[in-house]
């Protein structure tokens, strides 16, 4: 549990919820805990929610045509992976996001296997209708995820299910204005404050501040209300924000009550010295495109919380096997070494990987509408690059899951026209 956890944790213990975290993503927490008031449930629940998916994927892939050695291999090494073994069990809103998003996978997966009749049907429709859903409200980014993957499907499908599609859209939009508005106002749901949606914009200022580029004396005092230029010169990192934003400078009640102020401040700034933005993108985005891991410590790649963080609540690890705990934190730190954290860790090689997968498969089955199975990995990156503030591994691990799966599209075997279609 790392501080986010601890932070969603006291809500769902005071039953105050902050869209600040998505607040459906506590509330499925809150839910869960109403059988078992422990952090252990929620752990229990993410490992089941994860295998349930995991195996529609794998039956799918049977239908396909996948042989029973090749999807047991590939099952054995989801199930060892060292990432899904320690993800699985650290209470991010990342895990039920992953899960929602290898649905989507699977959803596209299946309707491209039936040429798009699938989406015609009720089980087809419901199933796109409840991955949307849960890839949009279970992280912030999510919605424009969900958005983009639906349009190209759209795009891809409207001669087959145009009306189907639109319908599951229009519907996906009337539920999610539902829960985001007279439900979330009904159970007293705050709304995200303005200094953590400004986040990425506060980043990029900072940018401007250390590179000399904001000049006008009026923009500076304006800043210097927020924290001293020399914190926003000294304290500016382009790989994580954090240090920046969460200091015991930073005057969130002035950022509150003088947001518009800040966002001109930003436009005027990227506006007038586009160079200085692009060299930030380009060190805040490394994880998305490259493999290699930085050689700056402040570069280094955030992976997973190994422990319970300090809190107020005495919630602390207890493991009823430390020689397993142990033997398995051995190895789990062993893959955070320079030399090896590359390979395990690091999200870009993973996309690139499943990228290469899909790309040949479609090649070797003459088939490139399985292109689109690589459509939530690749708006999930795409959209990252906009707005990705920190180097966490957590922001790519949907891209991660389907990359250990990805190998088995290679192996598919051809099949003759309208073959498995109705399964």
């Amino acid at each position: 549990m790392s501080q986010d956890s601890i932070a969603q944790w006291d809500q769902v213990l005071k039953t105050s919820f902050s869209n600040n975290y998505p607040a459906f993503h506590t509330l499925t927490n809150w839910l869960i805990t109403r059988i078992w008031l422990s952090p252990a449930m929620i752990a229990l629940v993410q490992m089941a929610a994860l295998a349930c998916v995991f195996s529609l994927t794998i039956n799918e892939l049977e239908l396909w045509g996948l042989g029973r050695g090749s999807r047991a291999l590939v099952t054995a090494v989801f199930c060892l992976s060292p990432v899904n073994g320690m993800m699985v069990i650290t209470l991010w809103k990342d895990i039920f996001y992953t899960c929602a998003m290898l649905g989507l996978f699977t959803v596209i997966l299946r309707t491209v296997r039936t040429d798009g009749c699938w989406l015609r049907t009720v089980p087809g429709m419901m199933s796109l209708w409840f991955a949307l859903i849960f890839v949009s409200l279970y992280r912030h980014n999510g919605l424009p995820v969900a958005a983009l993957s639906l349009i190209i499907l759209l795009i891809f499908w409207r001669a087959v299910c145009f009306k189907q599609l639109i319908r599951v859209g229009i519907n996906w939009i009337l539920f999610l204005i539902i829960i985001t508005w007279p439900v979330y106002r009904i159970i007293g749901v705050v709304p995200m404050a303005k200094f953590f949606a400004l986040q990425n914009v506060m980043h990029q200022v900072g940018a401007m501040v250390a590179s000399g580029a904001v000049t006008s004396r009026a923009d500076l005092d304006y800043l210097a209300s927020i924290q001293p230029i020399e914190a926003w010169s000294t304290l500016y990192d382009c790989y994580s924000l954090n240090v920046l934003i969460y200091n015991q400078f930073v005057n969130h009640e002035f950022i509150e009550l003088h947001a518009p102020q800040l966002l001109d401040i930003w436009k005027r700034s990227i506006i007038t010295h586009p160079e200085v933005l692009w060299t930030h993108q380009q060190c805040v985005t490394s994880m998305l495109w490259q493999v290699a891991e930085s050689s700056r410590a402040e570069g280094r790649l955030y992976t997973t919380e190994l422990g319970i963080v300090e809190n107020d609540f005495k919630l602390q690890k207890a493991s009823l096997s430390p020689a397993v705990h142990d033997a398995i934190y051995y190895f789990v730190n062993l893959s955070h070494r320079p030399n090896i954290i590359w390979f395990v860790w690091r999200p870009a090689l993973y996309l690139y990987v499943l990228m290469a997968c899909i790309l040949l498969a479609a090649i070797r089955l003459k088939n490139f509408k399985l292109l689109q199975v690589g459509v939530p990995a690749l708006m999930n990156s795409l959209v990252w690059l906009a707005v990705i503030t920190t180097q966490d591994f957590r922001f790519q691990y949907p891209v991660y899951v389907m990359a250990l799966i990805a190998p088995l599209l290679f192996m598919i075997p051809p099949r003759e026209p309208g073959e498995n279609i109705q399964k």
